[in-house]
């Protein structure tokens, strides 16, 4: 039907949309990501050296396996991490660093259940040395369905084989519980 309620027809050539429908299924395909950690846009070398984040060691949770989702909850629970703003509550964890003879891309994906918040997150080395710090990061509100509660996710793209850990703590720490969710995974997004 068009603007003035006369009713239109058209040939539709199978093969063009078989073809349509292909390379769309094929772009759907390709992950799309908020954040990027590049060898390139790495902190500078002063900050690369500082002994900031050894002194978590011990807060460190593993999640060596892909997939895998590591859920955690209230922040309180481990020792807050020092800022040039004071203290942060915080989550610390660690994934491992790439094995040198399989490069492929690294996917992280973070959710936040609870609360609304601005996550900030640093990407350490295997010594728990400094690599990357994304203040503010990039956040997508996905709503409630039959199957989920709501919440906010981000996509970050692990370029850098040198990550393997992570501390991510919010700016201010909402008043409301929240819980994050932590998935990463070899060569696709985690979720």
């Amino acid at each position: 039907m068009d603007a003035e309620g006369r009713m239109q027809t058209q040939t539709i050539d199978p093969e063009a949309e078989q073809e349509a429908a292909a390379s769309i299924s094929s772009d759907a395909t390709a992950a799309i990501t908020d954040h990027i950690l590049a060898p390139p846009f790495r902190l500078p070398e002063e900050a690369t050296r500082a002994a900031c984040c050894e002194a978590y060691a011990d807060q460190f949770i593993d999640l060596r396996r892909q997939f895998k989702s590591l859920e955690l909850f209230d922040p309180v629970r481990f020792r807050p991490f020092f800022t040039r703003n004071g203290n942060r509550q915080a989550w610390y964890f660690r994934i491992g660093a790439q094995s040198r003879d399989v490069f492929s891309q690294r996917f992280l994906g973070i959710r936040f259940r609870g609360s609304d918040l601005t996550p900030n997150i640093i990407a350490l080395n295997a010594e728990l040395k400094p690599l990357y710090q994304i203040t503010g990061l990039s956040l997508h509100y996905v709503p409630e369905t039959w199957r989920s509660v709501d919440y906010l996710e981000t996509q970050i793209l692990i370029e850098d084989p040198d990550v393997a850990a992570f501390i991510l703590y919010p700016e201010l720490m909402p008043s409301d519980e929240i819980s994050v969710e932590i998935r990463w995974a070899n060569g696709e997004p985690p979720f």
